[in-house]
């Protein structure tokens, strides 16, 4: 019997191990089926390019995208130095050529993984005015946290197909924070292109004004500094600044220089105005970024070099001693993180739109997203910051010829360029120059006509939404307007389609019902979604039928969807009524309502609504129903 036995266990372990062999192989099929269906339902990445390619890329378009980078990095580059100069003077520990780092990593990586082919990627004006307090509080390490999770959030929304959803906040709060934001840059520029002697301001925006206003009566207009050389010289960095920002809109107008963009034409032109009357008057000394960073680690105040490897995690805090990691400064820095990656989407996908209407093409809003969120997980690891889609330096690119992504890349490969070789001649711009080139993109960020258009001729929500966004965003911050005007949006927009829904009942003949209804039945017409916004009030009305009412027919044709509130609004309201011995019919309900009330349990109920496929259908059961009783 041993034998046999052994044998029969023999087969019996073969056996298994050939269906476990069949079932690990099933296993591995699924897993192979359902990692390929997610892989088709995220987006792709490098849509823009792989395009692009695949259209046929030829000498001529590489040349085209060469010239077009190189235009738009003389615009990128001051812009990027000044932005970065703007978050230095706040105390984050900013260097000036960080700006030009962010831009060049989270410029490259987003134009080649991204999904608009004329995006131009690098730091904004908003995103000054959404670090300067975390900047202030945590340093560089705040600054490189918030930057590194907002590329996380950025990212995580592009994979989820949110592309879309952030199309879809409405017009009144971005022009809110973006003019809020443009007045705030505005009056923080004062101080340079002045060149008030005022080491730091106060944190309260109306302060801020205050102790500006009497900086500048005190520095041009009083006593007897305001004459002879020592006024001469309280007025130099005024002369520059004013020199510069003329020449920046004067640029499109003149002959010469009709071509190029109008902020490198007045940053040259102030340069050579400082370094032409420096010459002949040696009391003429403006402020310049060699004079205000050059004893920080670069001789000419913009270091030259390709920027370091640096963990975001290991920057230093304020002041550049140790972070202390508490509950405060990680709130703060997940609400900086939240602001960035909202108003960067937002402003990407804008840019995205712009540039679509340039090129008539039509970009990837979930790749761009995943794209740009990739480029600011990027740029803290070599020392940059967030970076969005801009649409000044997007629109320089389109009009300068760009035919593809690689104009970024380009624009990027220019900027690193500039910095190996030009960093000592960027250490002679005015910090004045820098100011009117900050006031100068303000300016294109506050639109006064458009605001007082909205203002006059929106809807009083609206005017009302775009005042409180505008608001938030001067007399507290960027991340609190964001919220509080995505979320007022979002009730203005339920109030709306809370309007919009009926429940009225129906007097005489239906129109899909050519004879009168019979007696003791109503009928009602429902329309628009039932959401929790006014599904209870709207379904009361069924508990007031008049008395002798035997049956309720509700037709649902126009009744898109139905959510949890209304479900559970519209199950008491037909409790209530059978409980008084009222038929509750529910007619021409659409297949995704009847899924989701069967999911509620109702198809296993004796007390749920009858569900018919018509209202012809509903009128025979309440007749049939009459008539029984």
């Amino acid at each position: 019997m041993i034998g046999p036995v052994r044998r029969w266990q023999a087969g019996a372990e073969k056996e298994r191990g050939v269906s476990g062999g069949r079932r690990q192989r099933r296993y591995r099929q699924v897993a192979r089926r359902a990692a390929a269906g997610v892989a088709r339902e995220l987006p792709g990445l490098a849509v823009a390019l792989r395009g692009a390619v695949g259209r046929g890329y030829r000498a001529g378009d590489l040349w085209a995208d060469l010239r077009a980078g190189l235009t738009v990095a003389s615009l990128a580059l001051p812009l990027s130095v000044a932005l970065a100069s703007a978050l230095s003077l706040r105390g984050t520990g900013v260097r000036p050529e960080d700006g030009v780092y962010a831009a060049i990593v989270a410029g490259a990586v987003a134009a080649l993984l991204g999904g608009s082919r004329g995006q131009i990627t690098g730091p904004t004006a908003a995103f000054v005015v959404a670090l300067t307090p975390v900047g202030a509080q945590l340093g560089l390490w705040g600054v490189a946290m918030a930057t590194l999770l907002a590329g996380v959030i950025q990212t995580g929304m592009g994979l989820l197909r949110f592309g879309r959803f952030v199309e879809f906040i409405p017009s009144p709060v971005t022009t809110g924070f973006t003019a809020g934001i443009g007045l705030v840059i505005a009056v923080l520029q004062v101080r340079d292109f002045v060149g008030l002697p005022i080491d730091a301001l106060p944190t309260a925006f109306v302060d801020k004004v205050w102790v500006l206003a009497q900086g500048v009566r005190a520095h041009l207009f009083s006593g007897a500094g305001a004459v002879g050389v020592s006024g001469v010289s309280a007025w130099s960095d005024a002369l520059v600044g004013v020199v510069t920002l003329g020449a920046m809109f004067a640029a499109p107008r003149l002959p010469l220089v009709r071509r190029l963009p109008g902020p490198p034409v007045g940053i040259v032109l102030g340069t050579l105005l400082v370094m032409g009357l420096g010459a002949v008057w040696p009391w003429f000394e403006p402020a310049t970024l060699a004079s205000r960073f050059g004893g920080q680690g670069a001789q000419g105040g913009v270091a030259a070099g390709l920027p370091a490897v640096v963990w975001p995690w290991g920057q230093p805090g304020a002041g550049g001693g140790p972070v202390a990691v508490t509950t405060a400064s990680v709130r703060l820095v997940l609400i900086t993180a939240l602001a960035l990656a909202m108003m960067g989407s937002i402003n990407s996908l804008i840019s995205a739109g712009v540039a679509d209407g340039l090129t008539g093409a039509r970009h990837d809003p979930d790749s761009e997203l995943v794209a740009q969120g990739l480029g600011n997980v990027a740029a803290p690891f070599f020392g940059g910051f967030a970076c969005a889609g801009e649409v000044a330096r997007t629109v320089v690119s389109v009009r300068a010829g760009s035919r593809s992504p690689v104009a970024g890349v380009a624009h990027a490969g220019v900027l690193l360029a500039s910095l190996l070789v030009l960093a000592p001649a960027l250490g002679r711009v005015p910090m004045a120059s820098l100011a009117a080139l900050m006031l100068f993109m303000a300016r294109g960020m506050v639109d006064p006509k458009n605001l007082l258009f909205l203002a006059r001729h929106a809807p009083r929500a609206d005017a009302a939404l775009l005042g409180v966004c505008f608001g938030v965003t001067v007399l507290i911050d960027v991340a609190t307007a964001v919220a509080v005007g995505v979320t007022m949006a979002s009730v203005v927009f339920m109030r709306r389609m809370a309007d919009e829904i009926v429940l009225r009942p129906e007097t005489g003949k239906h129109p899909a019902w050519d004879q009168p209804v019979p007696a003791g039945v109503v009928l009602f017409r429902a329309g628009g979604p039932l959401f929790f916004g006014a599904a209870r009030r709207a379904l009361g009305q069924l508990a007031q039928a008049e008395r002798g009412t035997r049956v309720i027919i509700v037709d649902m044709s126009a009744v898109p969807s139905v959510d949890a509130t209304a479900m559970a609004a519209l199950d008491s309201a037909v409790g209530r009524l059978r409980s008084a011995g009222v038929l509750v019919v529910l007619s021409a309900v659409r297949a995704r309502v009847e899924r989701d009330m069967i999911r509620a349990g109702w198809e296993d109920r004796d007390d749920a609504p009858v569900i018919t496929g018509n209202v012809e259908a509903g009128v025979e059961v309440a007749r049939a129903w009459v008539e029984t009783q």
